[in-house]
């Protein structure tokens, strides 16, 4: 069996070494950070299918509580709406999740170097899931920060402002993950907990931001991403690239934890493949780049388009409305934002 490396040991990284460590491939797994950390995500796992974690033989290991049953949605600083969720979700930190797969990956026989930055060419049998892809636009800022006693009216908030979104859920040991994407302003400059409560307010996000000031703060929880754009991401020629390296759909729905595990298990058939020599490098990675897309490419352009309903304040009145007068399909778009 020819060896693999993966570039990148967040959820898909790990994944894909899991899978591959499973079916006897020699895997190395090169991680820029350590384990465990923090990184910027809505930490709100729905999609994943039972048989997609047998496939990948995460069952045993993955957490089963805390379970989220329903959600409040806030326009501003007035709650607009609460209703079950259409679906069951978890709640789980990155900071819990990312280190129990590297354990197991470990576990498995797994070479995992931390503090490692792959500076090698693209070559065969290289794998890269380094997250998402700088760019130079940089219109979003992506915050995060995990908070106790925060008073939740339900156990997922969303809370719409101006030109951001935020959410509130939550995860292991009585925590709630505060996440949100807001648009860059250059004015807002600071500290990361200056940064993150700055965009709050500017928002208008007042009841947030009060709530999280009277709340147990984990400051070194505080995580910040900027200089990207949901959607595919700009293609490399002959490199193989998983997870939010090949596609970050935008964080209001909930998907992006499931689609980088999916993108993994996906992609772990045509590596086997070329592991056992059954297929060649450049045919591998076409195989794995169509699969994605047929598995992902729907859900994407939903997700594209309703995204400036989320964003922008025209847009999250007309949904607010569409939603008090019972127009706004729910429970639909929450499962076509999950389903291939």
């Amino acid at each position: 069996m020819k060896p693999v490396s993966i570039v990148g040991g967040g959820l898909a990284g790990l994944t894909l070494g899991i899978v591959l460590r499973r079916h006897g491939v020699e895997v190395t797994i090169h991680e820029a950070g350590q384990y465990p950390r923090h990184r910027v995500c809505g930490e709100f796992l729905c999609g994943i299918s039972d048989h997609m974690l047998e496939t990948a033989g995460l069952k045993d290991i993955w957490p089963q509580q805390p379970r989220l049953k329903d959600s409040a949605w806030w326009l501003g600083n007035r709650m607009k709406m609460k209703r079950p969720l259409p679906g069951t979700a978890l709640g789980v930190s990155r900071h819990q999740l990312d280190n129990a797969l590297a354990r197991h990956f470990q576990c498995l026989g797994g070479r995992l170097l931390t503090g490692s930055r792959f500076a090698g060419d693209p070559g065969d049998g290289i794998v890269f899931a380094t997250g998402k892809k700088a760019c130079t636009s940089r219109r979003w800022i992506g915050l995060k920060v995990h908070v106790r006693d925060y008073p939740l009216d339900a156990d997922l908030e969303m809370h719409l402002g101006d030109g951001a979104y935020f959410g509130a859920s939550k995860i292991e040991d009585g925590q709630v993950n505060v996440c949100g994407l807001a648009r860059i302003h250059s004015g807002i400059r600071g500290s990361l907990p200056d940064l993150f409560m700055s965009y709050l307010r500017r928002s208008g996000l007042n009841v947030l931001a009060d709530r999280i000031d009277v709340s147990n703060v984990d400051a070194d929880s505080f995580s910040t991403t900027a200089g990207f754009e949901p959607g595919y991401q700009p293609a490399d020629a002959g490199r193989c690239e998983i997870g939010d390296t090949f596609a970050m759909v935008p964080p209001f729905t909930g998907n992006g934890m499931s689609m980088a595990i999916e993108s993994a298990v996906i992609a772990s058939d045509s590596l086997l493949g070329y592991s056992s020599g059954r297929i060649n490098w450049p045919d591998c990675i076409q195989y794995i780049r169509e699969k994605l897309h047929r598995r992902f490419h729907r859900r994407l352009l939903l997700a594209k388009w309703l995204h400036p309903f989320l964003v922008y304040p025209s847009g999250q009145r007309l949904a607010m409305f569409c939603a008090s007068m019972n127009l706004l399909p729910f429970d639909r778009l929450f499962h076509q934002l999950r389903n291939p």
